[in-house]
């Protein structure tokens, strides 16, 4: 019983732990390249070129986090423990390759 308890500790830990992620990669996610048009701002033309270089250097260095292998043991624990965590966060592990590729591509 002492295991089992052990195991439900480190599996609620584990899922604070992907939340925080969740967070910090949607935080990410969400910029827009418009967003200092729409604080009201005139940005000068070259505000967008740095925006995306700045967009694809934190979505590879996410890309390169993610494909760590102690997150993946994370992960994989998480799923043989019934996580209701993991079918979204590799929903979202999707989302940072789809705005990877669409950031490089416009640096």
């Amino acid at each position: 019983a002492n295991a089992a308890m052990g195991s439900k500790d480190r599996v609620h830990v584990l899922e604070g732990a992907v939340i925080t992620w969740t967070k910090q990669i949607r935080h990410v996610l969400k910029q827009d390249p418009e967003m200092l048009l729409k604080e009201g701002k005139n940005p000068e033309p070259n505000a967008e070129i740095h925006f995306w270089k700045s967009k694809a250097a934190n979505l590879n260095s996410i890309h390169q986090q993610l494909n760590i292998d102690g997150l993946k043991k994370v992960l994989k624990f998480l799923e043989t423990n019934r996580s209701t965590y993991t079918t979204p966060f590799s929903r979202l592990q999707k989302e940072v390759e789809e705005a990877r590729e669409e950031a490089n591509d416009n640096v």
